[in-house]
């Protein structure tokens, strides 16, 4: 997932990724693997911001909120 993640979004810091690189990101994976697989990156990506905020070195919303997950079979 990791090596995923980086490529995708480089060296932005936290404060500069916005909602539409996090969507662009799960579409991505989305569109090569599966809802499922997208659905656990996503997950990946808002607990590293939610676990950011709560030690402090991440202030301001969660660029996650809004990226709705797919539909798992």
């Amino acid at each position: 997932m990791l090596n995923d993640l980086r490529p995708a979004l480089g060296d932005k810091k936290a404060g500069t990724i916005s909602a539409a690189d996090i969507q662009a990101y799960y579409n991505r994976i989305a569109a090569r693997a599966s809802n499922s697989t997208a659905n656990r990156h996503l997950c990946l990506i808002r607990a590293i911001f939610n676990k950011a905020k709560a030690w402090g070195d991440f202030h301001g919303e969660n660029p996650c909120t809004y990226i709705k997950k797919g539909r798992e079979p």
